[in-house]
C-alpha cells in the first residue's frame, strides 16, 4: 500500500522558509520550513508564494517545487488541495495571509510568531480556525526542544527545588527574539507579571526595542529580562538558579551547563556548587520534530493542541513591554 504524501504550501520565500538551509546537508538537521518538509518524505511541498519573483524562482528551484504564484488567491483559483500552509511571511502580512489561508481549508496553519501585529488580529483568526476546524500553530521553535521539555518537566516536579530568580540575556528586539524568551517563560509558569522597566535599546528598529525589565512569576520568583546591543553580536542565553544547583542555556540552546549543590570538600558544614557538567543541547532539531508532530496529527497518531492561546499571551505581554517601554524613554 503507497501512503498518501501530505501536501504543503509555503507562503514567503525567505530563511525561514528555506534560505537558512540552501547550502546545509539534508543529513544536518534542518532550520528551515523547505527543508523540514524535503527531509519528511511523507511530505510534498506542492507550491509556494512570493510577491518577489525572483526569490520565488530561486526558491521553487532549489526546493524542485512545480507550482509557483504571487498570491494565496491565485492558489484557490487551481482549486489545489493543501493539508498544511507555512507562513514565512513578514509579520505584517500575516493576519490576511492567514484569513486568505482559511479559504483553502487546509487541516494545519503553521505560522511564524508573532501571529499578527495586534492582539485583536491574533484572537479573531485564532477564533476563524477554530470555527474551521482548523489547528493553528505558530512557531516558537523552543516549544520543540526536547532539552526545553525535559527541563519545564524537571521544573514543575520540584526535581530542582524552588527557583530562586531568572536570568535571560536577550536582543534584537522584544518582538523579534525576546517573544521567544516570554513563550519559554510561559512553558515553565503559569502566570508572569511585570514588575518594573530598567532599559530600552534601539538595537533592532525603532518599533520594536530590546527591553530590560524586571518579571515575577506566579511564586514571586524575579525574572530578570536583560538586553545587550545586537549590532556586536547575537545573544540569546538563561541562567536559572535554584536550591538545587543552577541551569544555564548557552548559546541559543545548542548547549547547557549545570551545577549540582554538593558538601564542601574544604570547608566541613558548608555546601557549595559542583564542577560544570556540560552537555549539547537539541535546539537544532526544533524545526523538523515540530513537522514530525504535525505529520502526526495529520496521521492521527498523536494529538496536538493549538498553541494559539499562548501565543496571544506571549503577544499581550510583549506589548504591555513596548508600551512601558515608551513611557520609559519619555522620562
Amino acid at each position: 500500500m503507497i501512503n498518501k504524501k501530505h501536501k504543503s504550501l509555503i507562503v514567503g520565500c525567505g530563511n525561514i522558509a528555506g534560505n537558512f538551509d540552501f547550502d546545509r546537508n539534508e543529513s544536518d538537521f534542518q532550520l528551515s520550513h523547505a527543508g523540514a518538509y524535503t527531509k519528511n518524505k511523507n511530505f510534498e511541498i506542492v507550491a509556494c508564494i512570493d510577491i518577489n519573483r525572483d526569490k520565488l524562482l530561486a526558491f521553487s528551484n532549489r526546493w524542485k517545487i512545480n507550482k509557483t504564484f504571487s498570491s494565496l488567491e491565485q492558489v484557490s483559483n487551481n482549486n489545489l488541495m493543501i493539508d498544511v500552509i507555512s507562513i514565512c511571511s513578514s509579520t505584517e502580512m500575516h493576519f490576511q495571509n492567514i484569513l486568505d489561508s482559511i479559504i483553502l481549508n487546509p487541516k494545519v496553519i503553521f505560522c511564524e510568531k508573532p501571529l499578527t501585529q495586534s492582539i485583536e488580529e491574533s484572537e479573531l483568526i485564532f477564533k476563524k480556525c477554530k470555527e474551521n476546524n482548523i489547528l493553528l500553530v505558530t512557531n516558537f521553535s523552543r516549544s520543540w526542544d526536547p532539552s526545553i521539555k525535559s527541563l519545564s518537566k524537571n521544573l514543575k516536579e520540584n526535581k530542582w527545588g524552588d527557583i530562586q530568580s531568572i536570568s535571560c540575556n536577550y536582543n534584537k528586539g522584544i518582538l523579534n527574539n525576546g517573544s521567544h524568551l516570554i513563550s519559554l517563560l510561559q512553558l515553565f509558569f503559569r502566570e508572569i507579571k511585570i514588575e518594573s522597566i530598567h532599559g530600552v535599546n534601539f538595537d533592532y528598529c525603532h518599533q520594536d526595542p530590546t527591553v530590560s525589565a524586571i518579571l515575577r512569576n506566579e511564586n514571586k520568583v524575579p525574572i530578570y529580562l536583560i538586553g545587550s546591543d545586537s549590532s556586536k553580536y547575537s545573544m540569546f542565553e538563561i541562567s536559572i538558579i535554584t536550591e538545587k544547583g543552577t541551569i544555564n542555556m548557552e548559546y541559543g540552546g545548542n548547549s547547557w551547563s549545570f551545577r549540582r549543590l554538593i558538601e564542601s570538600k574544604s570547608y566541613s558544614g558548608y555546601l557549595e556548587l559542583d564542577k560544570v557538567k556540560r552537555v549539547a543541547g537539541k535546539y537544532d532539531s526544533c524545526m523538523e520534530n515540530a513537522i514530525n508532530e504535525i505529520e502526526g496529527y495529520l496521521n492521527g497518531d498523536i494529538s496536538l493542541e493549538s498553541n494559539a492561546v499562548a501565543a496571544v499571551k506571549t503577544q499581550v505581554i510583549c506589548n504591555n513591554l513596548l508600551e512601558m517601554a515608551l513611557k520609559y524613554t519619555k522620562q
